[in-house]
């Protein structure tokens, strides 16, 4: 898997370089994947709850003082 270009060196959260899996398949052509670091786990939460769900930034502060979003 590793000659086929499966494993890629990637950092992880601790800013390691890892040797880590990647998409199974190939495309033809000139296409670059850029395979950055996902986001620490809630650090999407914010725009997810705003922007998908269509709460006020009043509601979200309020969810989080009150300690539903931890």
């Amino acid at each position: 898997m590793n000659e086929r270009g499966f494993f890629e060196m990637l950092d992880d959260r601790n800013g390691e370089s890892r040797l880590l899996p990647t998409l199974p398949w190939h495309w033809d052509g000139d296409i670059t994947l850029n395979f950055g670091r996902p986001p620490d786990l809630g650090g999407d939460t914010r725009f997810v709850l705003r922007s998908i769900l269509g709460y006020s930034d009043e509601d979200i502060d309020r969810m989080e003082k009150a300690g539903a979003l931890t």
